[in-house]
């Protein structure tokens, strides 16, 4: 009986191995082990693998990213992942965007108003620079301009945006897009080399967190 739990605790690294044989990548090569391992946690529920974007949304390359990133959720993730989105704070004008996407979080339509806030910026010209603009823009989708600008100042907003300062940080963010597999392999498209290729990679990073978890923890294997 030992030796039939021996082949079962090895089985999830085999198929880690098997399922990688034909998409394998190379770390410093590929992607990016972030040393040292950032301290905060990544808060993704148990036997889920963060994948986080950083993002700003003025940026015409995450606008780029922005309709394959939503056919990989939508049709390519792995069961898996755990995805959230936190908006990169590099530099101090990009501090304010950063409270928009949480005042949208906050107010529950971030899900639907990235997509447009992404259109809006960069096929038609709207005006993103200052809270007035914002407002208006959130109040053509049914969100009311006073409380676009209440939930804006919020603290709430303040302690989420503090809170990405911090991972941007932590992270080693130096230009978006950028994901971040379990807060400790960072994906961007100039190592990748394309848009299709950083979703492989990410894909694969997940299949190996996956794999090191149930190594770790063999016992929920054992009692299931």
């Amino acid at each position: 009986m030992k030796y039939l739990w021996a082949i079962l605790l090895l089985f999830p690294l085999a198929a880690f191995a098997a399922g990688g044989a034909a998409d394998s990548f190379d770390e410093g090569i590929d992607y990016q082990l972030i040393t040292p391992r950032p301290a905060l946690p990544t808060g993704a529920p148990k036997g889920k693998v963060q994948v986080a974007e950083f993002f700003w949304y003025q940026c015409p390359h995450c606008a780029n990213l922005e309709p394959k990133l939503e056919r990989w959720l939508h049709r390519d993730k792995p069961a898996a992942a755990d995805f959230v989105r936190v908006p990169a704070v590099l530099a101090p004008n990009w501090f304010f965007m950063a409270r928009v996407f949480y005042t949208a979080k906050l107010l529950g339509v971030e899900q639907r108003m990235t997509p447009l806030l992404f259109k809006a910026i960069h096929t038609q010209g709207a005006r993103a620079e200052d809270l007035d603009g914002v407002a208006k823009l959130f109040a053509k989708h049914g969100i009311s301009e006073r409380r676009f600008k209440q939930a804006f100042e919020s603290l709430a907003v303040d302690t989420h945006v503090r809170r990405a300062i911090q991972l941007t940080r932590e992270y080693g963010i130096s230009g978006v897009p950028t994901l971040v597999v379990d807060g400790r392999y960072r994906v961007d498209p100039d190592l990748a080399g394309s848009y299709a290729r950083m979703f492989r990679i990410v894909d694969y990073l997940v299949r190996k967190v996956q794999a090191e978890q149930a190594a770790r923890h063999p016992a929920a294997g054992a009692g299931a």
